[in-house]
């Protein structure tokens, strides 16, 4: 019977002690996240991550798929003594692949797979509603980012039947959305 008990109270420390580190992270990101309100400014998000104005120097505006603006942000959840400037939302093109490559590896086992595999997919070419897209990379990026989840009717990860090795790619997705 001790050793139920020792057993117990170990296993009741180590989630006690899970769940304070884990409150305590949360609590230091929060922290982090305060200073990048500046009064009388928007608050800047970058690929999903609240930014801190100095850290937008780094941001090359040819790697900016898309801005948008909001003019109520999330500021009032995290503080509301702060006044609401709204809010500008960065993506990268690094942000906008990572998230449409998430979305997709969600729907498609074998595409994840694939990505697990070779780390990117620029060896796949993409096919929406029929219509394949030779874009540049920049617009394929785009394109693809833009597609949300709840559109996707069908989704096939294949490999090329007809891959030469010239200009087409090995692997095709089939990409049809709903109207």
């Amino acid at each position: 019977m001790k050793i139920f008990t020792v057993i117990f109270c170990l296993l009741m420390s180590v989630s006690a002690w899970g769940q304070s580190s884990d409150t305590m992270r949360k609590d230091s990101s929060m922290n982090n996240h305060k200073t990048a309100f500046i009064p009388g400014r928007p608050m800047i998000v970058v690929d999903g991550v609240i930014f801190p104005y100095d850290s937008l120097k780094n941001l090359s505006i040819a790697n900016i798929i898309s801005i948008d603006t909001l003019k109520n942000s999330l500021r009032q959840d995290t503080n509301p003594n702060l006044p609401d400037y709204g809010t500008i939302i960065y993506v990268t093109k690094q942000g906008a692949i990572k998230s449409y490559q998430k979305k997709f590896s969600i729907i498609s086992k074998k595409y994840k797979k694939h990505l697990e595999h070779q780390k990117n997919d620029r060896d796949i070419g993409y096919i929406i509603n029929g219509i394949f897209l030779g874009l540049k990379p920049d617009e394929q990026t785009k394109t693809l980012y833009e597609i949300p989840a709840k559109k996707i009717k069908s989704f096939d990860f294949t490999e090329n039947r007809f891959y030469n090795g010239g200009v087409s790619r090995p692997y095709i997705v089939i990409i049809i959305t709903k109207k």
